[in-house]
C-alpha cells in the first residue's frame, strides 16, 4: 500500500481522506457512463435525434436553473453536508424514472435526455466540489489529476460495460445500476464527512437572493474569476460548435446504426483512454512545470488549429483526429486545470463562485451553441461554420490570456485576504479633522483640561491635523507638565522649526531627542546630533529605539551598532532605519551574513550594482536548504525516539529558516511588492496560505523553488544525504552539532560522551509544553538554559497567596496543587505552567501553590519572561490561551462553590 500511495503520490496525511473521495469519484462516473449511454440508447432509439438542437437549448437553461440553486445553497454553508447527500437524492430521482419509463410515455423521453445531462452536470459538481473541499492550492495540482484520472477510467469501464449489462438487464433497468453506484457514493461521503473537519452551522438569515447575489458578488470582485466566466461561456459554445459537426459527419459516413455505433464505441475507449493516461502521468507533471493556467490557456490554442485546418481542409479524418485531441486535452489537462483554480478562492467562496461559473457561464454557452446551431444548419455551410469556430476560439484565448494575467493578482489577494492589516500606517492620521470645526473645538478646549491624557490626545491631534491657527495655540504649551505634551508641540512646529532649541535642555530625555530630530531635518545642528548619539547608548531600551528612530542619514553608524542590541525592538528600529538611509550598507550587512532576517524584512529593493551578488546570496541559502533537507531525510528514516524527533524537527527548522532568507531575496528581485505577502503566508500556520504563498514563489522561480517545497509539502522520493550524521557532527551551527551529538549518544551505532545531555533533556521536556509548543528548537535551548531546576517534597509549599510574583514555574514531575483562600481551585501536572499571572502583572500571588508528592520544577525569572515575551510573539498568544483556560477554571469553581451551602468551618 506505501509503495501503491506513493506512486499516486498520496501522503500519508493525506490517505484517511482521498481514496474515500476516489471512490466517490469512480462510482459515480462509472453509474454515470452505463446509465447515460442507456438513457441516449432508449431516447434516440425511441424519439429520435431531430430536436437535439433545441434540446440543447433546454439543457442550458435547465443546467442554469440547477446551478443558481446549487450556488444558493451551497452559500447557506455546509458544503459537505451539501455533497454528500446530493448522490442520494439523484438516486432516488432515478428510481422515479425508472418507474416512470415503464409506462411508455413518448412525452417523457425529451425529460429523460435532460435529466440525464442535468445529472451528469451535478455529478461534476458533487467531484470537483469534495476536491476542493480536502485540497489547497498545491494539493490540487497534485491530486486534481489523480480525481479525473478516476473520473476518467470510471467512464471508460462503464462504457465497455454497458453493452453486457443491457443484454443482461435490459436498457431500461440499467437506470437501477446508475441509482445503485449513487447509493454506493452516498455511503462513501458519509464516511468521509466524519473525516473532515467539521463545517460551520448554515446561515439562520440566509436567503436565496441574498445567496445569488454573493455568488455574483464573489466572482465580480475578482478580476480572475470574471475573465474565467467569460471563458467558460466561450468553451461551452466551442464545444458543442465542434459536437455538432463531428456528429453530422459520422453519420454521413457510417450510415447505418449498427456502424455508426461501433465508430462512435472506439472512437470513445480511445479518446477517453488518452486522456486517462495523460491526467494520470502526465497532467500533474505539466501543472508543476508550466502551470495551471497554461493547461487552460492551450485548449482554445487546439481549437484555433483545428478551426483553421478544417476551414482549408475539411476531410473528415482531420475532423476525427480534431475531436480526438480536443476529448483528450479536455478531459486530461483542461478541465482539471480549470477547476483547480478555484482554489485560490478562499474556501468560504469557493463553491459559490465555482457552481455560479459552472451554471452561469457553461450553460449560456450552452444555450448559445443551441442557438447558432439551430440557425447556423441552413445559413451556414461547412467552411464558413469552422471559419466562425477559429474567430470563436482566438476570443477565447484572450479570455484565458488574461485569466493568466490575473492568476497570481488572485494568488497575492488570497494570502492578503488571510492576513488582515489591522493597524495601517498613515502620514497623518487626523489630517480630516482639520476640515470638521466641532472637532478642533473639542481638541482645542482639551488642550487647558486638568487632566495629562485628556491634554495628550489634544495635542496629538491638534499636530497632526495641520491647522496652522489652531497649531499657533499649541505652540505655547512647549513648557507644559506633561512630557507628551511638549513632544507634541515640537511636532507640530511646522515653519517655526528653530523653537525647538528651546527644549534641547528639557528634563526628559525623550523630549530633547524630539526636539533635536527636528532641528537635525532642517540643517546640520551638531549639539542635537550629540543628544541623539549619546541617547542611543542610553541603558534604557525605550530611549535607545526612540533615539535611533530620530536619527536619520547620520546614524549610519549607530544603525549598524544597533543591529547587535540585546533589545528586539532597538534592533529592529535600526534594521529599519539602516534598510532606510543607507540601503547598500543593509545589503553588505545581509550579504556577509549578519542580520540577514532583521535587515531583509526591512529592505524594499535591490540597487541595481548588487543585483548579481544578491542573486549569489539566494543561490547559496537555496544550496545550504537543500543541504538540510537531505539531512532530515536522513535522520527521519532513523529509529524514531526523542532524540530523533528533536533532530529532524530542528534541521527541517533551519532548512526553512535558510529558504525564507532566499525567498525574501529573491521576491525583492523579482516581485518586492508581493514578498510581505508571500513570506507570510509561508510563516502561516494555515495550510491554505501557505499553499498559495508557494504558488506565488514557484511562479517567480521554479527552478529555485521547487526543490526546496518538501520543507513544506513532505515527498516520498527525497533522498538523504550520503554520511549525513557525520557531517552534522562537524557542522558550524552550534544547534544542529548538539542535536546531532545528542542523537548519537542514544544510537547504537555511535557512543560519545556529551556534556549538554542535562541541557537536551531540558529541550525535549519544553517541546512538550504547551506555552512552547510554537517555538524552533534553537529557541527552546535558550529557554533551557535560563531556567533553573528546583525541588519540593511532598506538601511543600512553592509560592504563598499575598507574596510578590517573580518567577514562572513549570512542572517537570509531580502535580501542583492550587488554592484560593484555602480552598482548592485546580491541579496542575507535568506540562503546566503556574505563576504566569504573577509575573505578567508584578502583582502579589494571587493562589497558593502546594506540592503534591516530590515535584520537580523549571523556573524562568520575571525579567527573563517578559523578554521571551517580547521577541517571540508566538509565546504571547500561548499565554493569553492558557489564562483564557485558566479563566473559565476558575469561573466554573466559582461558580459550584457559590451553588453549595456556605461552610461553617475552613475549607480543606
Amino acid at each position: 500500500m506505501n509503495r501503491l500511495r506513493g506512486w499516486l503520490q498520496i501522503r500519508p496525511d493525506e490517505s484517511r481522506v482521498v481514496p474515500l473521495v476516489l471512490g466517490i469519484t469512480f462510482a459515480m462516473s462509472f453509474g454515470g457512463a452505463v446509465g447515460g449511454n442507456a438513457v441516449e440508447g432508449i431516447v434516440f432509439a425511441r424519439f429520435g435525434t431531430r430536436y437535439l438542437p433545441q434540446l440543447y437549448i433546454g439543457l442550458g437553461f435547465l443546467n442554469l436553473v440547477l446551478a443558481l440553486g446549487s450556488t444558493a445553497i451551497l452559500a447557506r454553508g455546509n458544503r459537505g453536508r451539501f455533497y454528500t447527500w446530493l448522490p442520494l437524492v439523484l438516486a432516488v430521482a432515478l428510481v422515479a424514472e425508472w418507474l416512470v419509463l415503464g409506462r411508455g410515455f413518448s412525452w417523457f423521453y425529451p425529460v429523460l435526455w435532460l435529466a440525464m445531462v442535468a445529472m451528469g452536470s451535478l455529478q461534476s459538481l458533487i467531484g470537483w466540489g469534495l476536491a476542493g473541499l480536502i485540497c489547497d492550492t498545491r494539493q490540487a495540482k497534485r491530486l486534481f489529476p489523480l480525481f479525473a484520472a478516476a473520473w476518467v477510467l470510471a467512464a471508460i469501464l462503464g462504457g465497455a460495460a454497458t453493452g453486457p449489462l443491457a443484454s443482461v438487464l435490459h436498457a431500461d433497468n440499467l437506470l437501477l445500476v446508475w441509482a445503485l453506484s449513487l447509493g454506493v457514493s452516498f455511503g462513501l461521503g458519509m464516511v468521509l464527512m466524519r473525516r473532515i473537519a467539521v463545517e460551520p452551522p448554515p446561515d439562520p438569515d440566509s436567503s436565496f437572493i441574498r445567496d445569488l447575489g454573493q455568488g455574483l458578488s464573489t466572482v465580480a470582485r475578482s478580476r480572475m474569476l470574471t475573465w474565467l466566466l467569460v471563458a467558460a461561456v466561450l468553451f461551452s459554445t466551442l464545444y458543442f460548435s465542434l459536437t455538432f459537426p463531428f456528429a453530422r459527419a459520422a453519420v454521413r459516413q457510417f450510415p447505418s446504426p449498427e456502424s455508426l455505433a461501433a465508430f462512435f464505441g472506439v472512437f470513445q475507449a480511445l479518446s477517453t483512454g488518452t486522456a486517462f493516461v495523460i491526467a494520470l502521468f502526465v497532467a500533474n507533471r505539466f501543472y508543476a512545470r508550466f502551470g495551471l493556467v497554461t493547461g487552460v490557456l492551450l485548449f482554445p490554442a487546439i481549437y484555433l488549429l483545428g478551426f483553421g485546418t478544417l476551414a482549408v481542409l475539411p476531410d473528415f479524418s482531420i475532423l476525427v483526429g480534431f475531436r480526438f485531441v480536443q476529448i483528450a486535452w479536455l478531459y486530461g489537462i483542461a478541465n482539471t486545470a480549470f477547476h483547480a483554480l478555484f482554489n485560490v478562492v478562499p474556501g468560504e467562496r469557493r463553491d459559490q463562485a465555482r457552481t455560479f461559473i459552472d451554471g452561469m457561464g457553461a450553460q449560456v454557452g450552452t444555450i448559445l451553441a443551441g442557438l447558432v446551431l439551430v440557425a447556423g444548419q441552413e445559413a451556414l455551410g461547412g467552411r464558413e461554420f469552422f471559419i466562425l469556430g477559429a474567430a470563436l476560439a482566438a476570443v477565447t484565448a484572450v479570455a484565458c490570456w488574461l485569466v493568466q494575467r490575473a492568476y497570481r493578482p488572485a494568488l497575492l489577494e488570497a494570502l492578503r485576504t488571510g492576513q488582515p492589516d489591522v493597524f495601517q500606517s498613515e502620514e497623518r492620521p487626523f489630517s480630516l479633522f482639520a476640515r470638521d470645526a466641532s472637532a478642533m473645538n473639542v481638541a482645542l478646549s482639551g488642550l487647558r483640561d486638568q487632566d495629562p491624557q485628556i491634554r495628550r490626545v489634544a495635542a496629538e491631534v491638534i499636530s497632526q491635523a495641520g491647522d496652522e491657527s489652531a497649531r499657533d495655540q499649541l505652540r505655547g504649551l512647549i513648557s507644559d507638565s506633561d512630557a507628551q505634551v511638549r513632544m507634541s508641540v515640537i511636532r507640530a512646529l511646522g515653519s517655526q522649526w528653530r523653537r525647538a532649541t528651546e527644549a534641547l535642555d528639557d528634563a526628559d530625555l525623550e523630549v530633547r531627542c524630539a526636539a533635536a530630530a527636528v532641528l537635525l531635518r532642517h540643517g546640520n545642528h551638531e549639539p542635537a546630533r550629540s543628544i541623539l548619539i549619546a541617547a542611543a547608548h542610553s541603558t534604557d531600551d525605550e530611549i535607545r529605539s526612540f533615539a535611533l528612530a530620530c536619527l536619520e542619514q547620520e546614524g549610519v553608524e549607530q544603525f549598524v551598532a544597533g543591529l547587535s542590541d540585546t533589545s528586539a525592538g532597538v534592533r529592529r528600529t535600526a534594521a529599519s532605519g539602516l534598510a532606510r538611509f543607507a540601503s547598500d550598507r543593509a545589503w553588505h550587512e545581509v550579504l556577509a551574513g549578519r542580520h540577514e532576517r532583521l535587515l531583509l524584512d526591512e529592505l524594499r529593493d535591490v540597487p541595481p550594482e548588487l543585483r548579481a551578488a544578491v542573486r549569489a546570496y539566494l543561490e547559496e541559502k537555496a544550496d545550504a536548504s537543500r543541504r538540510l533537507i537531505g539531512f532530515a531525510r536522513g535522520a527521519a528514516m532513523a529509529k524514531p525516539t526523542d532524540a530523533q524527533a528533536l533532530l529532524t524537527e530542528s534541521l527541517r527548522r533551519k532548512a526553512a529558516d535558510l529558504a525564507l532568507l532566499g525567498f525574501s531575496a529573491l521576491l525583492l528581485l523579482v516581485d518586492p511588492a508581493r514578498r510581505e505577502s508571500a513570506i507570510n503566508g509561508l510563516r502561516s500556520r494555515d495550510r491554505e496560505q501557505r499553499a498559495n504563498a508557494l504558488e506565488v514563489l514557484e511562479a517567480a522561480e521554479p527552478r529555485l523553488v521547487r526543490p526546496l517545497l518538501p520543507i513544506w509539502e513532505p515527498v516520498d522520493g527525497v533522498r538523504p544525504t550520503a554520511g549525513w550524521l557525520e557531517q552534522l557532527l562537524a557542522d558550524d551551527d552550534d544547534w544542529l552539532r548538539s542535536c546531532a551529538e545528542f542523537f548519537a549518544a542514544a544510537s547504537s551505532e555511535f557512543v560519545k560522551a556529551i556534556s549538554i545531555l542535562p541541557l537536551m533533556e531540558r529541550v525535549l521536556f519544553l517541546r512538550k509544553v504547551a506555552l512552547f509548543a510554537e517555538l524552533a528548537p534553537a529557541d527552546l535551548k535558550h529557554i533551557a538554559a535560563i531556567a533553573t531546576e528546583r525541588f519540593y517534597p511532598d506538601r511543600a509549599v512553592l509560592v504563598r497567596q499575598g507574596q510578590p510574583g517573580d518567577e514562572l514555574y513549570i512542572v517537570v514531575s509531580g502535580s501542583v496543587r492550587v488554592e484560593m483562600d484555602g480552598r482548592p481551585l485546580a491541579t496542575r501536572s507535568v506540562g503546566d505552567s503556574v505563576g504566569e499571572m504573577a509575573v505578567l502583572t508584578r502583582e502579589p500571588r494571587s493562589a497558593t501553590l502546594i506540592a503534591i508528592g516530590d515535584v520537580r520544577v523549571l523556573c524562568i525569572g520575571q525579567q527573563e519572561f517578559e523578554v521571551i515575551l517580547r521577541d517571540r510573539a508566538e509565546i504571547g498568544l500561548a499565554v493569553i490561551q492558557t489564562l483564557a483556560q485558566r479563566l473559565r477554571e476558575t469561573t466554573g469553581q466559582l461558580a459550584d462553590l457559590s451553588s453549595k451551602p456556605a461552610s461553617k468551618g475552613p475549607a480543606s
